[in-house]
């Protein structure tokens, strides 16, 4: 899988993404994405950058493309500027409120089960809406 940073980053993206299709969103594609995001965030590259853009629109952190959209995008390209004017509405209007969570690991899951169950699962049950059972 030679060749350059940038082929290898835009491969990582196809395949992520196609993951992420085939899976309807399944926790692991979801997983990836947010490994690759990660991974795209410590770099200072510019197509990594834009990658990044792609990145952020697929798990709905729309304000955050929309801001680094703003930051590195070419506002002469008509496609640039389309894609800006789409994120803003969203951005405006959704923030990076209903971005996918990350979903737990196996591992994480279990640690939390060991942990025990919590809330109103703990609390006891009434008999009835009085307290009285009527016969």
């Amino acid at each position: 899988m030679g060749g350059t940073p940038d082929d290898r980053i835009s491969e990582n993206l196809h395949r992520t993404k196609k993951q992420f299709s085939a899976t309807d969103g399944g926790p692991d594609s979801v997983r990836a994405l947010y490994a690759f995001k990660e991974e795209l965030e410590q770099t200072e590259d510019r197509q990594a950058k834009e990658v990044l853009v792609d990145v952020y629109d697929l798990l709905d952190f729309k304000k955050d493309a929309y801001e680094l959209l703003c930051q590195i995008g070419n506002r002469s390209d008509k496609k640039t500027l389309k894609r800006l004017g789409i994120l803003k509405d969203y951005a405006e209007n959704w923030g990076n409120h209903y971005a996918l969570p990350r979903p737990k690991t196996p591992e994480e899951k279990q640690k939390e089960g060991a942990a025990g169950p919590a809330g109103p699962a703990c609390l006891p049950v009434s008999p009835g809406p009085s307290g009285y059972r009527r016969v």
